[in-house]
């Protein structure tokens, strides 16, 4: 939630590293150059963004909740009339959904920026 992340906003992600080993291991191989392999450090600004205590992003604070999601994703997946279920159920549940309209809220209820409907 919102609450959560601003009262996370200035925590050390090096603890949330040191006891995570499957986070060490991704973030070993990403600054490895296994990806870039071309330019090995092109990703080492994302990598030293993760570990500082800014983290912007929050990526290490969110990475194990993010690894159990995918972990319950994975196994939803092994069951295709579930996951067929759940893909029709979500759908449906959606709702009404206009690029055009989702631009004019955010343009008028936050940018706050006249458009054609508000002026």
């Amino acid at each position: 939630t919102a609450d959560e992340v601003l009262a996370k906003c200035d925590y050390d992600p090096t603890t949330i590293i040191a006891a995570d080993d499957d986070l060490q291991r991704v973030l070993a191989l990403v600054d490895s150059g296994q990806f870039s392999l071309f330019s090995p450090q092109l990703f080492l600004p994302i990598t030293d963004s993760i570990r500082v205590r800014s983290d912007p992003w929050m990526v290490a604070a969110d990475f194990r909740s993010y690894m159990d999601a995918q972990a319950g994703v994975d196994q939803a997946w092994r069951d295709p009339a579930g996951w067929h279920r759940m893909s029709i159920l979500n759908t449906a549940a959606s709702g009404w959904f206009s690029s055009d309209r989702t631009i004019t809220e955010y343009a008028t209820d936050i940018w706050r920026i006249p458009t054609r409907s508000t002026q």
